[in-house]
């Protein structure tokens, strides 16, 4: 996979590009993936791009668009969050949470009420492919794979 680490253009705020690479290190460990940097890929080739966006942090679409490279927005409340940047990475190449699969709720309950004010109440919704790409209930069910998995307690 190729990446590229977008430069600011003079803007004072800037992507940590070590962070970025620390986050990129778990999937060379524990994975297959390799990214190799490449400056020269664009947003309408194939790989992961990481910009900056003052107002947003997270992928633009989840998981792969043809003809578009996958996009991460970085901003000052995600830079330096490998746990965050592995998500966005994650959800660009189509993972979804435990918390949003389409069976959710043949497993667990979410009592609402116990969710701190201020929560992106994003996290919590099962239907978050329909959000991305506009996806009836139906396609959503037949496009997430769950390889037969159970509801994982623990993530």
């Amino acid at each position: 996979m190729l990446t590229n680490v977008r430069e600011n253009n003079g803007n004072k705020n800037a992507i940590n590009k070590g962070c970025i690479e620390s986050a990129l290190s778990l999937f060379r460990k524990k994975t297959c993936f390799r990214f190799l940097s490449n400056e020269g890929i664009n947003e309408n080739g194939d790989g992961l791009i990481f910009t900056w966006n003052s107002s947003f942090c997270g992928t633009r679409y989840f998981g792969r668009k043809v003809g578009t490279s996958m996009i991460i927005d970085i901003n000052s409340n995600c830079n330096c969050n490998e746990r965050k940047i592995q998500s966005y990475i994650l959800k660009a190449f189509g993972v979804i949470p435990e918390q949003t699969r389409p069976d959710r709720d043949k497993y667990v309950f979410i009592n609402e009420s116990n969710i701190k004010n201020g929560t992106n109440m994003r996290y919590f919704n099962k239907n978050v492919v329909r959000n991305y790409h506009n996806f009836y209930e139906e396609e959503i069910k037949n496009l997430v794979l769950l390889y037969s998995t159970s509801y994982d307690y623990g993530s």
